[in-house]
């Protein structure tokens, strides 16, 4: 089964959380972005307990799965509903069983788990700004030049599905440094990113093929 792989990084270290909170402001369209990867269909959105806990409440109009070893009832709401599982391979299970999309959002050792043992899906928001924190993307696991740049199609994608997010006056009203050059010495044109809060960042998309040989 395919599983989809939904986080956002900072470019330079790779950090995803500090604290238990996200290290950088609100990014308002990397938001609308996340929302829309997870309701465009029915999906089951695949968490560690810690990320659970950090996101403070259920993930509205949702299905969660949380993996911990503190096995727990369902937990149903008016709009959400929120399983516990004791490992990957169960949330996979139980996504299947549901039928629901597979979407793992974190954290790292949920992470790795998924890239090292399934074909896997990438949507990546990747962040031109250096962050520090306790939490990492696992990008050693990932071929980083393989990964296609789909900041236009998202921001023509969000503007059919928002209203409340003018990507354009974003890209017109912020200062934006001509480009970036990533830790791999690829150069990125800042022109073509999203920017906000004076954070500028693109949406990558990839894909990882288990060898089956």
């Amino acid at each position: 089964m395919n599983l989809t792989i939904l986080s956002a990084y900072s470019e330079k270290t790779g950090v995803i959380g500090a604290n238990g909170r996200l290290p950088w402001p609100t990014l308002k369209t990397d938001f609308q972005f996340m929302k829309y990867i997870t309701t465009k269909s029915p999906a089951g959105i695949i968490m560690g307990r810690s990320t659970f806990e950090s996101i403070g409440r259920p993930l509205p109009n949702r299905t969660t799965i949380v993996l911990t070893s503190q096995m727990k009832d369902p937990i149903f709401g008016s709009n959400y509903k929120v399983y516990f599982k004791s490992s990957l391979d169960a949330a996979v299970s139980l996504c299947k069983e549901l039928d629901l999309e597979p979407i793992v959002f974190g954290g790292n050792a949920v992470y790795s788990e998924a890239i090292k043992r399934y074909n896997c899906t990438l949507y990546l928001t990747e962040i031109y700004k250096e962050y520090s924190g306790d939490a990492f993307f696992p990008l050693d696991l990932i071929d980083r030049s393989s990964l296609i740049d789909i900041t236009e199609e998202v921001k023509k994608e969000l503007k059919l599905y928002t209203e409340d997010i003018n990507i354009k006056k974003i890209q017109e009203n912020e200062e934006k440094e001509r480009a970036y050059t990533r830790t791999d010495g690829s150069v990125i044109d800042m022109r073509n990113t999203v920017c906000e809060n004076n954070i500028c960042y693109s949406f990558l998309k990839g894909r990882i093929i288990q060898d089956t040989q």
